[in-house]
Protein backbone atom coordinates (compact mmCIF):
# COMPACT_ATOMS: atom_id res chain seq x y z
CA UNK A 1 0.00 0.00 0.00
CA UNK A 2 2.70 2.14 0.93
CA UNK A 3 4.52 1.86 -2.28
CA UNK A 4 1.21 2.24 -4.47
CA UNK A 5 0.82 5.36 -2.28
CA UNK A 6 4.39 6.53 -3.15
CA UNK A 7 4.28 5.28 -6.94
CA UNK A 8 0.92 7.71 -7.02
CA UNK A 9 2.85 10.83 -5.29
CA UNK A 10 5.55 10.56 -8.18
CA UNK A 11 3.22 10.44 -10.68
CA UNK A 12 0.76 13.76 -9.22
CA UNK A 13 3.57 15.77 -8.74
CA UNK A 14 5.48 14.47 -11.88
CA UNK A 15 2.05 15.88 -13.60
CA UNK A 16 1.13 19.24 -11.24
CA UNK A 17 5.11 19.92 -12.14
CA UNK A 18 4.31 19.96 -16.29
CA UNK A 19 1.05 21.96 -15.56
CA UNK A 20 3.09 24.18 -12.97
CA UNK A 21 5.81 25.21 -15.86
CA UNK A 22 3.50 25.16 -18.55
CA UNK A 23 1.68 28.30 -17.19
CA UNK A 24 4.95 30.20 -16.00
CA UNK A 25 5.87 29.34 -19.26
CA UNK A 26 2.48 31.28 -20.61
CA UNK A 27 3.49 34.09 -18.48
CA UNK A 28 6.92 34.29 -18.83
CA UNK A 29 6.05 34.26 -23.10
CA UNK A 30 3.33 36.93 -22.55
CA UNK A 31 5.60 39.34 -20.20
CA UNK A 32 8.25 38.87 -22.69
CA UNK A 33 6.28 39.64 -25.95
CA UNK A 34 5.12 43.20 -24.16
CA UNK A 35 8.45 43.90 -23.77
CA UNK A 36 9.45 43.30 -27.37
CA UNK A 37 6.31 44.96 -28.70
CA UNK A 38 6.92 47.99 -26.30
CA UNK A 39 10.35 48.41 -27.81
CA UNK A 40 9.58 47.76 -31.10
CA UNK A 41 6.73 50.69 -30.74
CA UNK A 42 9.74 53.06 -29.87
CA UNK A 43 11.67 52.31 -32.67
CA UNK A 44 8.95 52.63 -35.32
CA UNK A 45 7.38 56.03 -33.30
CA UNK A 46 11.30 57.06 -33.50
CA UNK A 47 11.78 56.39 -37.33
CA UNK A 48 8.22 57.86 -37.94
CA UNK A 49 9.23 60.93 -36.10
CA UNK A 50 12.10 61.17 -38.53
CA UNK A 51 10.44 61.08 -41.72
CA UNK A 52 8.04 63.47 -40.57
CA UNK A 53 10.50 65.96 -39.46
CA UNK A 54 12.31 65.64 -42.66
CA UNK A 55 9.15 66.18 -44.29
CA UNK A 56 8.09 68.85 -42.06
CA UNK A 57 11.43 70.64 -42.73
CA UNK A 58 11.22 70.27 -46.41
CA UNK A 59 7.87 72.37 -46.40
CA UNK A 60 9.85 74.95 -43.80
CA UNK A 61 12.37 75.89 -45.87
CA UNK A 62 10.02 75.68 -49.12
CA UNK A 63 7.88 78.35 -47.60
CA UNK A 64 10.70 80.33 -46.47
CA UNK A 65 12.18 80.50 -50.05
CA UNK A 66 9.20 81.34 -51.37
CA UNK A 67 9.33 84.10 -48.83
CA UNK A 68 12.98 84.77 -49.45
CA UNK A 69 12.09 85.48 -53.31
CA UNK A 70 9.33 87.12 -52.78
CA UNK A 71 11.11 90.07 -51.03
CA UNK A 72 14.27 89.61 -53.26
CA UNK A 73 11.32 90.15 -56.35
CA UNK A 74 10.52 93.71 -54.97
CA UNK A 75 14.49 94.78 -55.24
CA UNK A 76 14.27 94.09 -59.29
CA UNK A 77 11.04 96.38 -59.99
CA UNK A 78 13.82 99.31 -59.41
CA UNK A 79 15.31 98.94 -62.55
CA UNK A 80 19.45 99.72 -63.22
CA UNK A 81 19.16 100.82 -66.65
CA UNK A 82 22.99 100.05 -67.11
CA UNK A 83 24.33 102.40 -64.24
CA UNK A 84 26.85 99.98 -62.73
CA UNK A 85 26.68 101.51 -59.27
CA UNK A 86 22.99 100.81 -59.00
CA UNK A 87 23.96 97.62 -60.52
CA UNK A 88 26.16 96.53 -57.48
CA UNK A 89 23.95 97.78 -54.74
CA UNK A 90 21.57 95.41 -56.28
CA UNK A 91 23.38 92.73 -56.58
CA UNK A 92 24.92 93.22 -53.10
CA UNK A 93 21.11 93.63 -51.56
CA UNK A 94 20.66 89.88 -53.26
CA UNK A 95 23.47 88.39 -52.42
Amino acid sequence: MKLIVAEAMKLIVAEATKLIVAEATKLIVAEAMKLIVAEAMKLIVAEAMKVIVAEAMKLIVAEAMKLIVAEEMKLITHPVDGNKKKLREFIENVV
